[in-house]
């Protein structure tokens, strides 16, 4: 794929034509506003319109808000082929040689346009995805070499590896299996979030334990169920029983109140009468002669009326005790027959139960089963997640064992060298190399793959890191068609004016004859800044490299032709 040009349909644009081979400058004053973009003079934003053309999500911001409806169309090549994309400012519509066609289907058509080779193994490896390696156009992009931005290491070791020729196999091979094993973890945990399973965890036993306890429960209550014998009027019985036990009950309290009241009439019938009046004189005797005989007549008067009292009370006594005695006898023979009543009841509900009972042992039975039907089924589904584990951790052991022997084969040494050669070129003293180790740990990443320069931490030298990796893979690396490369001012601006003339030497001769482009972006300073650590002749065909001279002075001098700002 190469670059052609890229255009607007409006007039104040100014469009970039690109050198169909070799060295495309595109000079600008560093912005005086933060951030760049359309705000400044718009070299980065040339970047941003080129993805925004080539399928990128989203149409940089202030272009998307300020400018939906505006039309910005790429020409490029692939294979020799022509072929021109209209995109609006917004994103939302695409023309592809002049048809309407949805961003998934560009999307699909990049893919299979034969700028990189596809593999069979997933999706992580498409058009999208590796072109930010040869257009880094976001402020992440421009920190590690392996990667771009919002990748996980696991797929941009992939992706990386992927471009310097080393087979993806054993790398998806790892992501899938730790994908699987993720899976098997979260289905787990599905499970687990089962009312039945979540019941059974806090009763504190294991599934196993539950199961054959739900067993044994199970073949008890099919056995009470075969033996029910149900009484439909099983209820109705058994209320009439409760009423005569309630019925007996009271009888027994009235014959108990009955006891008490005889007990007490025979204690009555127990007393001795008062002394007689013979008694009384012998008490006195000796003393007749004191009483007269009107008080002695008096007395055997007295004597009589005693007497016949207790003899009237003894009597009623007598009286009462039979009518107790009457009373008692009709309660009993009272109880005996509720008794007999109650017990022939009793009898015929000897052996069965009532309906609603054999419904609620029905019910029980059918939630036991549920229960172990999906305990069994938990069960079974743990075993074999639990088998389908062991496996894909054995073949990850295999695989480790694999990529170790595949490692010693040193499938990265001439590209380190390559690679070597380049930084050594800007920082002729700078320890470098790929470093690729086999990554036995518990995660997606099969391989640790990093890309080395001595004295990195500095921004300068980082950044002298990216651009070498990028040209290894631009011009060395494989399964790709990429002809051009875009480095954005950003990774320019912190070196030193010396080492950036060097790396503009070797490239202007590094291009010749190879029919690649290399699209740079810089501002004026650091591009007139490496004229005295440059020959005139290479200063020269830098100058001639020029496409585009942009400037945040005036409306006129900026890409976009205007200034624009969020509404």
């Amino acid at each position: 794929m190469k670059l052609i040009a890229l255009t607007a349909n409006n007039q104040k644009f100014r469009s970039v034509k690109f050198n169909p081979t070799g060295l495309s400058l595109i000079l600008g004053d560093k912005s005086t506003t933060s951030g760049g973009g359309s705000n400044g003079s718009g070299k980065t934003l040339a970047l941003r319109l080129v993805h925004l053309c080539l399928g990128s999500s989203d149409a940089p911001t202030p272009v998307k808000e300020c400018l939906p409806d505006a039309q910005f169309e790429l020409q490029f090549s692939i294979g020799g082929t022509k072929h021109a994309v209209v995109r609006s400012g917004n994103g939302k519509k695409i023309w592809l040689d002049e048809k309407p066609i949805t961003l998934a289907k560009y999307r699909e058509w990049l893919d299979d346009s034969g700028v990189f080779r596809k593999i069979s193994q997933g999706n992580n490896v498409s058009f999208r995805s590796l072109l930010s390696r040869f257009a880094r156009k976001e402020e992440e992009d421009w920190l590690y070499p392996e990667r771009t931005s919002r990748e996980p290491d696991s797929i941009a070791s992939l992706r990386s590896l992927y471009l310097l020729g080393v087979d993806p196999s054993l790398i998806l091979g790892k992501i899938q299996h730790k994908k699987a094993i993720l899976q098997i973890e979260q289905s787990k945990k599905l499970w687990e979030n089962d009312p039945i399973l979540k019941k059974v965890s806090h009763s504190g036993v294991k599934p196993l334990t539950q199961i054959n306890h739900l067993q044994k429960e199970i073949e008890r209550l099919e056995e009470d169920l075969a033996n029910f014998v149900v009484a439909e009027d099983y209820r109705e019985l058994e209320v009439e029983a409760n009423k005569k036990t309630e019925h007996i009950r009271q009888i027994d309290q009235k014959i108990v109140r009955l006891s008490y009241e005889k007990s007490n009439i025979e204690s009555l019938l127990q007393v001795e009468p008062d002394i007689s009046k013979k008694e009384l004189l012998r008490l006195y005797e000796g003393l007749e002669h004191f009483f007269k005989p009107e008080a002695l007549e008096h007395l055997a008067a007295v004597e009589q009326f005693h007497a016949d009292m207790i003899q009237n009370r003894r009597k009623r006594l007598e009286a009462d005790l039979v009518r107790i005695n009457s009373e008692m006898q009709t309660q009993n023979t009272l109880r005996d027959a509720i008794t007999t009543e109650r017990e022939s009841i009793f009898q015929d509900l000897t052996g069965k139960r009532a309906l609603d009972e054999y419904a609620a042992v029905s019910s029980q039975l059918s939630t036991f089963k549920e229960q172990y039907a999906s305990l069994m089924a938990f069960a079974e589904f743990d075993d074999r997640l639990e088998k389908e584990r062991l496996e894909l951790k054995q073949r990850m052991a295999a695989d480790d064992a694999l990529a170790a022997a595949y490692k010693d084969t040193a499938p990265l040494a001439s590209y380190s060298r390559i690679y070597a050669s380049l930084t050594e070129r800007i920082y002729p003293n700078a320890a470098s190399g790929l470093v690729l180790e086999n990554n036995i740990g518990d995660s997606q990443l099969r391989f640790n793959f990093n890309v080395e320069l001595a004295g990195s931490e500095s921004v300068g030298i980082n950044s002298a890191r990216i651009v070498c990796f990028d040209w290894l893979l631009f011009m060395y690396g494989q399964n790709h068609r990429m002809n051009f490369l875009w480095h954005d001012s950003s990774l320019f601006s912190d070196n030193d004016s010396a080492p950036r003339a060097k790396w503009f030497s070797y490239i202007l001769k590094a291009l010749k004859s190879t029919g690649k482009q290399y699209i740079v972006s810089l501002i004026h300073e650091n591009f007139s800044s490496m004229k005295e650590h440059m020959s005139e002749e290479d200063f020269a065909a830098l100058q001639n490299a020029q496409i585009l001279n942009l400037s945040n002075a005036r409306d006129e001098t900026k890409l976009l032709g205007l200034t624009i700002s969020k509404p």
